[in-house]
């Protein structure tokens, strides 16, 4: 059986080298007269030419390394190597910008231990193959790393042997592998892995966990194809931006009172915040110390309602509106005068200043 794997192996490997060849010189061509749908930006031949290449492509590769068999002799046994070169060949189709399905022939190497029977050792040796069948899916690092996951069941066919019997099973597994890949070039592309099977082998003859240290080499059959001249275009302006300026408004009450009249500043903010819905209203109202502290700070409240209704009922969201009612405790003036305590009597009413894009300077 070991005999078989090692020509499947040799195989695979032939026919990689073969399609080297003859797909880079016959497949690729046919790659170039398919239209554009599913690829991306590649490179930029000249200043004026550009290419691109496929996201959707085939791939062949070959992958050695160390597979290591867990708890695979018998507590009894006198000898146990359970480390083994292995070798694998593999095909994959990458069906889109992450995600890829492979399918690969492992050899996964064998198990070697020595057994005491009948007052001899007797020697046995352990050897696992398997197909593989897989989902990948793999995330960019850098412009040439990414990292890669894959899922995948593994059709493993092991054999047990010694000088008295020769015992044979098989079965499927499931997998995981993690690993880097290093694109080397725009179709050459390396590749270093962990992988763990879970359940190789049987009761028959004899089961493991595998644990395989895999390196990798890959050949991507990518097709970059010639779009033409393209049209070189002027790179874009900057947006001129200009700044909207803040808006001002006060509104004067008489005393004791919360009818105001609408003046012409504040005519103009409901018109300004009409036209620009990005901008908020602040409103701040007061009024002088004479009287009781808590009624003037209700009188200062109901004066903000009068106004805030009053810009609702123009069209201006209430959420738009934040309200401040000072009452007496954050006077504009002095209280000394009936001049300065008329100046209290008021509410201040602005916007924001903000930028936005200048239609005129396009």
């Amino acid at each position: 059986m070991r005999d078989f794997r090692k020509k499947i192996l040799v195989l695979l490997l032939s026919y990689f080298s073969f399609s080297f060849s003859v797909f880079s010189s016959q497949i690729t061509p046919l790659f170039d007269n398919v239209g554009t749908t599913g690829t991306k930006n590649h490179s930029v031949k000249k200043e004026s030419d550009h290419a691109q290449e496929d996201t959707n492509f085939f791939y062949l590769g070959i992958k050695a390394g160390s597979s290591y068999y867990q708890n695979a002799c018998e507590p009894w046994a006198t000898y146990c190597n359970h480390r083994d070169p292995a070798f694998g060949g593999f095909i994959g189709y990458r069906f889109h910008n992450n995600f890829s399905a492979e399918a690969s022939y492992l050899d996964l190497g064998e198990v070697n231990a020595l057994y005491p029977e009948s007052g001899l050792l007797q020697a046995y040796t352990g050897t696992v193959s398997s197909w593989e069948l897989a989902f990948a899916y793999d995330v960019s690092l850098t412009n040439n790393v990414a990292a890669f996951f894959k899922l995948s069941a593994i059709n493993w066919s092991a054999e047990n042997r010694s000088s008295a019997r020769v015992l044979e099973d098989d079965g499927w597994s499931p997998a995981g592998e993690v690993g880097l890949t290093y694109q080397l070039s725009e179709k050459w592309q390396t590749r270093l892995s962990y992988q763990y099977i879970n359940g190789l082998g049987s009761d028959k003859v004899g089961g493991s966990n595998g644990h395989i240290a895999w390196f990798g080499i890959t050949y991507q059959f990518k097709s970059s194809r010639s779009l033409g001249k393209a049209t070189v275009k002027p790179p874009a302006k900057p947006p001129v931006t200009k700044i909207v300026g803040a808006k001002l408004a006060k509104v004067e009450f008489a005393f004791d009172s919360i009818e105001f009249k609408p003046t012409q500043a504040l005519n103009s903010i409901v018109r300004h915040a009409l036209k620009y819905p990005q901008i908020n209203i602040f409103l701040q109202t007061h009024t002088d110390s004479v009287g009781d502290k808590v009624y003037n700070q209700k009188l200062s409240e109901r004066r903000a309602q009068s106004i805030l209704k009053l810009l609702v009922s123009r069209g201006i969201s209430k959420e738009r509106i934040f309200v401040s009612a000072y009452g007496e405790a954050a006077p504009v003036s002095d209280n000394l005068s009936a001049q300065h305590r008329r100046l209290n009597r008021q509410a201040i009413i602005s916007t924001n200043a903000f930028d936005v894009i200048d239609e005129g300077a396009k």
